[in-house]
């Protein structure tokens, strides 16, 4: 693959002309094949009265932009707002290190990734393969990631349980901290009672196509990690909430509520090696699986051909039926907590 052709993550500071002393920042964002990191600190240095460096740019071979969402979250408890983030008192090298460690990690999956994508697009001959003790290794190293995940995530879901609970019978905003996401109505589409009125045109638009089922026989659950009574009443509180628009209001932020906040961007950046990793075991499961239908005792991957279509090849092909058969348009309400601390740092 020729170098000059890959996107590239960069590393953006600034320096001050007049001698003032200048924030710790670093603008971490990318470019993709056609552009240099020069090219994008030209175009922010005319609105920036310091100097605009590039520090360190990073390469890739992956899609610039899953390397930048991989590294964004693994330092979201450092990031001020969108890409820029706060950097230590001895430079960004730490940083720099490592999103290369993670750009390594992700670049090292691509030929895997290429093999997963032809095995999943074959038909399984249906067989169970038995299990190596690398295998089981495997599937025992998952299960410990999987603990440490649901882990991170309960602790997630507590803080935002503890956000949400505190605008009472409403649903409430945070200052600075959190916000609901009201999305514009959306019609969903009954497609099975398409499929009942009309089978003939049913039948006309379905589509034979290979789909892929991956599932692991004996993954430990971790659901139910806490069944404290508060965290089942700050649930069923947060369940009775209910929108209007003239209620939703944004509630003051304090000491508190930062350093809840805090503790969110910290898991929520823990999450992200394990997800990856967690990824990467799964594709190894996958590979050692190949055209068979799964390993015993550790896993399934089961690839069937089956027919099926969607609401969008109806609304093509019968846009007059497709009509008859959209379903009242619903809100939807989603609590979105800032992946950044727009205020000074604990």
């Amino acid at each position: 693959m020729d170098q000059n052709k890959l996107g590239s993550l960069y590393f953006l500071t600034e320096k001050d002309l007049l001698g003032f002393s200048s924030p710790r920042y670093v603008k971490i964002g990318v470019v993709n094949e056609s552009r240099s990191s020069e090219d994008r600190r030209s175009e922010h240095q005319g609105s920036n009265p310091r100097l605009l460096v590039v520090e360190d740019e990073i390469k890739t071979k992956v899609p610039e932009h899953t390397l930048e969402a991989f590294v964004h979250q693994r330092l979201a408890k450092y990031r001020v707002i969108r890409e820029w983030f706060y950097y230590p008192e001895d430079g960004i090298k730490t940083y720099t290190d490592l999103a290369r460690e993670i750009n390594l990690s992700l670049e090292s999956d691509l030929k895997i990734n290429n093999k997963i994508i032809e095995y999943s697009s074959l038909e399984d001959n249906g067989k169970i393969i038995e299990a190596s003790s690398d295998l089981t290794d495997i599937l025992n190293e998952l299960n410990n990631l999987e603990t440490k995940l649901s882990l991170l995530k309960f602790k997630k879901n507590d803080i935002e349980l503890q956000f949400r609970s505190l605008g009472g019978d409403y649903l409430n905003n945070i200052e600075g901290i959190c916000y609901y996401e009201i999305s514009k109505p959306s019609q969903g589409f009954d497609l099975k009672l398409f499929k009942e009125q009309y089978p003939v045109f049913a039948e006309e638009l379905y589509i034979e196509k290979v789909k892929p089922r991956f599932s692991f026989t004996k993954i430990k659950s971790s659901k139910n990690i806490s069944n404290s009574n508060k965290l089942k009443e700050l649930e069923n509180r947060c369940k009775k909430q209910v929108y209007k628009k003239e209620k939703l209001i944004t509630l003051a932020r304090n000491s508190k509520l930062e350093l809840l906040h805090s503790s969110w961007l910290e898991f929520h950046g823990l999450m992200q090696p394990l997800i990856l990793k967690k990824s990467q075991l799964e594709n190894a499961l996958k590979i050692a699986t190949q055209d068979n239908a799964g390993i015993k005792d550790v896993c399934n991957w089961t690839r069937k051909i089956s027919k099926s279509f969607t609401k969008k090849d109806v609304q093509k092909k019968y846009p007059e039926i497709y009509s008859k058969f959209l379903k009242p348009a619903k809100i939807r309400k989603t609590l979105k907590v800032n992946p950044f601390r727009p205020y000074k740092f604990l």
